[in-house]
């Protein structure tokens, strides 16, 4: 309460929910530097063909199996950090909210148009289960400019990026798994 308001007044709780953040107020300037900010935390930003040459050269240098591996750690470690960063910004309601505040930051992210369609919590089984839809996936879209179409999917940061953010969330680790790809 303020001062001078009734202190029997009861504090009104609010519920932050994930469609309530405003993305423009996510991103801020360090003001001493001009340096982009996700809450304390800097940011970087490349542009989609910077991150394609860099997937490429990955991929020719090392071969699929070992790039896959270096970008899956890439983007786990970055799930983590957005996750704990949110987390310092906002409390949520729910983990099923924090979980879908993900989504936006991901979309917001340029990553992809990311749409969770289903979100199934079962603490006591230890049980998650997430039903949702990458369209543009900036690594889907990479891969078209330089390969082929390939049989497996290759979302490979996203996929990380998505369970590094839900291992946050739980405090354990949780997959995230791709199971198609355009």
């Amino acid at each position: 309460h303020t001062s001078g308001s009734n202190p029997l007044t009861p504090f009104i709780e609010v519920i932050l929910r994930a469609c309530d953040l405003e993305r423009m107020e996510l991103i801020g300037i360090d003001r001493s530097r001009g340096l982009p900010l996700f809450g304390d935390y800097r940011m970087v930003m490349f542009g989609m063909p910077s991150l394609a040459r860099l997937q490429k050269d990955l991929i020719q240098s090392l071969g699929m199996e070992k790039a896959a591996i270096i970008l899956s750690r890439f983007g786990y470690d970055s799930g983590l950090g957005l996750a704990t960063t949110i987390s310092e910004l906002y409390d949520f309601d729910s983990p099923e909210e924090w979980l879908r505040a993900g989504a936006v930051l991901r979309t917001m992210a340029g990553l992809a148009d990311e749409e969770l369609m289903e979100v199934s919590i079962d603490p006591e089984n230890k049980i998650l289960k997430m039903t949702g839809r990458w369209r543009d996936s900036f690594e889907s879209v990479n891969w078209l400019t330089q390969f082929e179409p390939h049989e497996t999917p290759l979302c490979h940061i996203l996929a990380s990026l998505s369970s590094g953010y839900a291992s946050a969330v739980f405090g354990s680790e949780v997959l995230v798994r791709e199971i198609s790809c355009r």
